[in-house]
């Protein structure tokens, strides 16, 4: 009897910045001993007047070998966008990274312009 109680792995999370959209991509390598059930990148949207705003998800794809990503945005409010990954096997181990912190700037001409403090 197989018995996987080892929760997957997440690791090598980054992001991609396309500021002529708007929006972010964040990628993340993820295995497992199990296949996964799911795989989630949760954000909170950056908003100028509310910094506690809930989190949401958009489920995270394959792009290629062990590599997961999903995009999101466009984003027109500066403000703090915060986000971290988690998934799922179907054995029901779950993990879920840091939270990492990007800080979105915009102009009065609503440029987006992302600028990443860690």
């Amino acid at each position: 009897m197989d018995c996987d109680s080892t929760a997957p792995d997440i690791k090598n999370i980054r992001n991609l910045l396309h500021p002529s959209q708007g929006t972010i991509s964040v990628l993340a390598d993820v295995t497992d001993a199990s296949a996964l059930e799911w795989l989630r990148l949760y954000y909170q949207p950056p908003t100028a007047l509310a910094a506690s705003s809930a989190y949401t998800f958009v489920t995270m794809t394959l792009q290629s070998g062990i590599t997961y990503g999903a995009t999101v945005g466009p984003f027109s409010s500066p403000g703090t966008l915060s986000y971290y990954v988690q998934a799922r096997d179907v054995r029901g181990n779950q993990a879920q990274s840091s939270t990492t912190p990007l800080t979105v700037i915009t102009d009065y001409d609503q440029v987006w312009l992302p600028i990443i403090m860690r």
